[in-house]
């Protein structure tokens, strides 16, 4: 089944999103966030949102992203001739 069929099948308007932030205890920086997106399906009756959500007819997104400062940016060192024709 190809994603536009899952999101085709999904009632969008009964659904839950939840985010699990994972912080570094040393620097505080985000080291890791999870999400996982739940929606019932179009098939399903009913108008009560936790029993939509429960029901054995329903969609399951995760997605998971790891961060990290590996291979982080720093400035490049401009030879002074360089430097001086950029100016």
């Amino acid at each position: 089944m190809t994603v536009p069929q899952i999101v085709g099948l999904a009632d969008k308007r009964l659904g839950s999103v939840q985010y699990d932030v994972s912080l570094n205890s040393e620097t505080g920086l985000i080291e890791a966030v999870n999400m996982l997106l739940t929606l019932s399906c179009k098939c399903y009756e009913g108008n009560d949102a936790t029993e939509a959500l429960q029901s054995p007819h329903h969609i399951v997104i995760r997605a998971s992203y790891a961060l990290s400062d590996f291979d982080s940016l720093t400035p490049p060192e401009v030879p002074q001739e360089a430097a001086q024709l950029l100016r």
